[in-house]
């Protein structure tokens, strides 16, 4: 399946793409991808989020345990997503991380990263992101044209476990990270 034809993409796309504020681009793509869920602006009564201030979070957090009461899933389970601080309810974890994130310290980060690679380190370096959440995140922008080197989601890939087995069919044997990358472009 192509990425821009799933869903929970079109879903995100349709609420993000006319911003031109990179800061609000960065947070909102960050924080739909922790909860990857189509209608949370809905539920939440929001358009995008602006930033997460103390009332902000207040409000997000009540809204979400109004989701529970309800029956209503808060977290897609597509991925796994880090438990957060110990004794607090994950999605509090990441509001609470999505509040004190230094945004513009992030994009400044990006903005000199020589490589896609690179600019999806700085992204891992986010609280509870780990390598596939951050390839999330980084399509994501790359469909937004928010890389200034121009960077599409034609230069990079993250190779995850259900690629690599298919590149190893491919390749008729067992392959390391390089050969992968090697195999991804003879693809390409």
């Amino acid at each position: 399946m192509y990425r821009e034809l799933d869903a929970c993409t079109i879903y995100l796309m349709d609420r993000v793409d006319k911003e031109r504020d990179r800061e609000k681009l960065l947070l909102n793509i960050v924080f739909f991808r922790f909860f990857n869920r189509r209608g949370i602006y809905e539920d939440l009564k929001i358009k995008i989020l602006d930033k997460i201030d103390e009332s902000c979070k207040n409000r997000m957090i009540e809204s979400f345990s109004k989701m529970q009461q309800q029956g209503k899933i808060i977290l897609n389970d597509a991925y796994l997503i880090s438990s957060g601080d110990k004794g607090t309810k994950k999605h509090e974890s990441i509001i609470n991380n999505l509040q004190v994130t230094n945004w513009q310290a992030l994009i400044s980060r990006i903005d000199i990263a020589k490589t896609p690679e690179e600019s999806l380190h700085v992204l891992q370096s986010i609280p509870m992101v780990g390598p596939f959440l951050a390839c999330e995140i980084w399509t994501d922008l790359s469909y937004l044209k928010f890389f200034k080197q121009g960077w599409t989601d034609n230069d990079f890939v993250n190779i995850g476990p259900g690629a690599k087995w298919g590149l190893e069919i491919l390749a008729g044997k067992s392959i390391n990270q390089k050969e992968q990358y090697i195999y991804v472009k003879e693809l390409d």
